[in-house]
């Protein structure tokens, strides 16, 4: 058992002081949008160690089986499993999409950082917004018959007699002649901006103060939106189309960064990559805080499992038997192995070696990420 030290990501949608607040930091002068909890290349967490700091990368190249036992290297190829996340967005992320494991495989040479899949699942701390799933499409088709704009109509109207009107719908967005595409925007943000109907459309009045004139605020109506309360966990698997916009959330996913965009951004889209991905069939899935002072949020992918320690006065055992990141949240925990004792302040994190015995007590709330 050993502390981990997050890494910052300064990413301009995130909030100044929310995860300073979280974590009893000042806030700084840049936007923190998330805190990292892992081994991924591109920002593993700090290890302190006599002399000095490694990282948990370093560790886990030097020996592999030490820190996550041998099954979990033969089943996940030598690749660390998961990630650990908090994250505090107050505009919108960009709408996207993730691959499967043979989709990253399979896609061209350059589109991915790596060859991993990126299923993630969140716990809402506060109440957490998003748009996440395609509509069924004959929602989309009633939604869009409200609106009375011809010229989208008559666009969804074409795409339904298409093999899969979903991707179509998304293709003959994603594509039009720039002057259409404005003209369509300005009519479809005028056609909601005095509507309540509908969560998304205020949802997508604010995301349009942002992103003026983006294609990606017409592909949101083709969306659900989703406020997850504290406690609910949401599961977006392979082929989810989404868009996180406020709120905080812990978040857990397979060890990858690998991501396909549709808008609200100013990085590159690459729309034949989406539209190969993208499965308008694949649904979230939610679930309510389960009971009790130790909550298991379940198993939906090989690549983790999620759980909670409520606050107690007493000891209780940490949930599973693999390699575990345990984060502390909302208060002080104190975590025990043996004769060891870490004293774990909001925000702070611990890894728990695979067989590890570990209990918890403290006022706080400790998120247990594992294998799944």
């Amino acid at each position: 058992m050993f502390r981990l030290i997050p890494r910052v990501q300064h990413y301009d949608w995130g909030s100044y002081d929310a995860l300073p607040r979280l974590t009893g930091r000042a806030p700084g002068d840049r936007p923190e949008a998330e805190l990292w909890f892992g081994a991924h290349e591109s920002a593993p967490s700090g290890v302190p160690a006599a002399g000095g700091h490694t990282d948990l990368a370093v560790l886990y190249q030097a020996n592999p089986k030490a820190l996550v036992g041998a099954d979990a290297v033969r089943v996940f190829d030598g690749r660390f499993p998961f990630m650990l996340k908090v994250l505090a967005p107050t505009k919108s992320l960009s709408i996207q999409c993730h691959p499967s494991r043979e989709q990253a495989q399979d896609a061209t040479d350059g589109t991915y950082v790596d060859t991993w899949p990126k299923p993630e699942g969140l716990v809402a701390i506060t109440p957490f917004e998003t748009f996440v799933g395609m509509r069924d499409y004959a929602d989309i088709v009633s939604l869009v018959a409200g609106l009375e704009v011809p010229e989208l109509s008559a666009i969804v109207e074409w795409a339904s007699g298409q093999d899969e009107p979903s991707v179509a719908l998304l293709e003959a967005l994603l594509t039009l002649d720039l002057p259409v595409r404005n003209a369509l925007v300005r009519s479809v943000i005028g056609a909601i901006a005095d509507r309540e109907d509908d969560p998304a459309f205020p949802a997508i009045r604010r995301v349009a103060e942002d992103f003026p004139g983006d294609i990606g605020l017409v592909v949101l109506l083709t969306m659900n939106h989703l406020t997850a309360m504290p406690g609910d966990y949401v599961f977006v698997p392979a082929g989810c189309l989404h868009a996180y916009q406020h709120g905080v959330a812990v978040e857990i996913m397979a060890n990858s960064d690998n991501v396909i965009r549709a808008g609200l951004t100013p990085k590159a889209i690459n729309i034949p990559e989406l539209l190969r991905i993208v499965r308008p069939d694949s649904a979230p899935i939610r679930r309510s805080e389960p009971p009790g002072r130790v909550r298991d949020y379940g198993v939906d992918t090989d690549y983790f499992h999620l759980y909670a320690v409520g606050p107690g006065p007493e000891a209780t055992l940490i949930p599973g038997a693999g390699p575990r990141i345990v984060l502390s949240l909302q208060d002080s925990t104190t975590v025990t192995s043996g004769p060891t004792s870490l004293e774990l302040s909001s925000g702070d994190a611990a890894f728990l070696a695979p067989g590890e015995d570990v209990t918890v007590a403290g006022s706080g709330t400790l998120f247990v990420a594992t294998a799944g």
